[in-house]
């Protein structure tokens, strides 16, 4: 099994300055050189928690990174209380624990209160280099490092990651409260619930989160639903599978919960396709078109998801 996470990037910032959603929510990323020192839990002191980035992302990939953050900044349309709501994310690569490992891990590093929310603007995204370096033995697909890159950004903005300071979760930490996002999953599923399954530690939804869709032969800890078709394609559950990701209207309607304010969450969103960025004017839809294990960093938690090799 492999495990995945995120990242948007910065270079690609004047590529997409046109972007109708840049004057009320901005993603600037700084994408880290090979060879630098990072602080990477933020504490102020790089004799702990240090990373050493050993390979920069390729031309292709920061292009990718381009449409991760088109992409947030469409759903994403500002954060309630501020007229120009700006997030900072550091990226980079370095070899983390080999192939079949972490593909890679992302989480906030600073925080602000604003209008009651507990509210992310600052973090970090780190990349396995034995997984999306250029002498990988087992090199993932583009599809997968775009996916990844759009599920980790979430994390980093507070998805999974802001959920208990924000009151989003019960006392177990395993099970979503907030009422937005609750309302939504009832409508589109027609159920009562009064919670939405997490997985373990409250990072991501539940494999099976959505009761009768996997049926009950799915198991959430190694992603095979019943379906025998890998596993639920939403973007923010645990596994990740080679073929392009789903939004569901939960999820836009978390991150209100979050404090976010999001384009009408039942719209029509689709995840960019790799194939087509850099070949289309418009790779990246907008929402009325047709068509990121729990872990820690420092005091700062950090998220993965896992994967299987198509």
């Amino acid at each position: 099994m492999k495990k995945i996470v995120l990242t948007a990037f910065s270079a690609v910032l004047a590529m997409n300055a046109g972007s109708a959603n840049a004057a009320t929510f901005d993603l600037i990323v700084n994408y880290l050189p090979a060879g630098v020192i990072i602080d990477s839990d933020g504490d102020g002191n790089t004799a702990t928690g240090a990373q050493n980035p050993t390979e920069a992302f390729s031309a292709r990939q920061i292009q990718l990174f381009g449409a991760a953050e088109t992409f947030w900044e469409t759903v994403l349309t500002g954060f309630t209380g501020l007229t120009n709501a700006v997030y900072t994310l550091d990226a980079w690569m370095t070899y983390e624990d080999g192939s079949d490992g972490s593909l890679a891990f992302a989480g906030p590093r600073s925080f602000a209160t604003q209008s009651g929310f507990d509210r992310a603007i600052g973090g970090f995204m780190q990349f396995d280099s034995a997984d999306f370096g250029a002498d990988a033995e087992f090199p993932q697909s583009e599809q997968l490092f775009l996916d990844s890159a759009i599920h980790e950004v979430a994390h980093a903005l507070g998805f999974g990651t802001q959920f208990e300071f924000n009151d989003l979760v019960d006392a177990t930490g395993n099970n979503y409260i907030g009422e937005n996002a609750l309302a939504v999953f009832n409508a589109v599923n027609g159920t009562s619930v009064s919670s939405i399954l997490l997985e373990n530690g409250g990072g991501h939804w539940n494999e099976c989160w959505v009761a009768g869709l996997d049926g009950a032969a799915c198991l959430p800890e190694d992603g095979t639903p019943a379906l025998g078709l890998f596993n639920d394609p939403e973007l923010m559950t645990p596994f990740a599978v080679d073929i392009p990701a789903t939004l569901s209207p939960t999820t836009i309607a978390a991150f209100r919960d979050l404090g976010y304010e999001t384009i009408d969450p039942y719209a029509a969103v689709s995840i960019p396709l790799a194939a087509n960025i850099g070949t289309t004017p418009s790779p990246v839809p907008l929402p009325a078109s047709g068509l990121l294990l729990l872990g820690a960093l420092g005091f700062v938690p950090a998220l993965r998801r896992k994967s299987k090799r198509a």
